[in-house]
């Protein structure tokens, strides 16, 4: 009897060291199959990741390459409309051109009248605005730059007239004594390019 008992007593730690191995086998086994799987989404994720960072990178890329595009051919638009604009006011007679400068000081909120013909004494406008009191030279030339000499003229006209500042207007372009000579002096030189800018920012208002 007691060995009969006995087999039984080892059949049966030997059914329970079955369950027990095919219970590890099992949890190994999902064990596995959890890792493939995440393994399997990580590299989704990371390929999807990727795929979204490289397309973001293009598409950043070719707005830049718009927008600079755009800006290249509003510019171009400008220099037209500049080119455009001085030509016509260099066509203009010098008396016309006076007047021009004038209303265009006054559309700047400036009181602004414009001087007589001849003998002016190196003054074409006389502009007012609140308590300040300014001459403005006008100089309609196409080429010829604006030299020193003119500028030093214009600065001891300001100073005859008590003026508080001076306002020297060209088509043209100040050469590089003449830019020197105006600076920490009661001076604004206004060459073309300036010239063109007020007229578009008065377009623009």
């Amino acid at each position: 009897m007691r060995g009969r008992k006995s087999n039984a007593e080892q059949q049966a730690k030997l059914v329970v060291f079955f369950i027990l191995i095919i219970g590890v086998l099992s949890v190994v086994d999902g064990l596995i199959n959890w890792w493939i799987q995440l393994s399997v989404f990580v590299k989704g994720s990371l390929i999807l990741s990727l795929s979204f960072v490289l397309y973001s990178t293009v598409t950043l890329i070719n707005i830049r390459r718009q927008y600079r595009k755009q800006l290249e051919i509003e510019e171009r638009k400008k220099r037209i409309i500049r080119a455009a604009e001085m030509k016509k006011i260099r066509q203009m007679r010098p008396r016309e051109f006076e007047y021009f400068v004038a209303d265009l000081f006054k559309a700047l909120g400036f009181d602004a009248y414009v001087t007589k013909a001849t003998g002016d004494g190196g003054k074409d406008i006389i502009v007012h605005k609140d308590e300040m009191t300014a001459i403005v030279e006008c100089k309609r030339y196409k080429d010829k730059k604006i030299s020193v000499n003119l500028i030093r003229q214009f600065h001891s006209v300001i100073i005859d007239q008590h003026s508080d500042k001076g306002y020297f207007v060209t088509t043209s372009t100040f050469t590089k004594e003449a830019t020197r000579y105006a600076i920490n002096k009661p001076i604004k030189l206004i060459d073309g390019e300036e010239l063109v800018n007020y007229i578009q920012k008065i377009a623009n208002q």
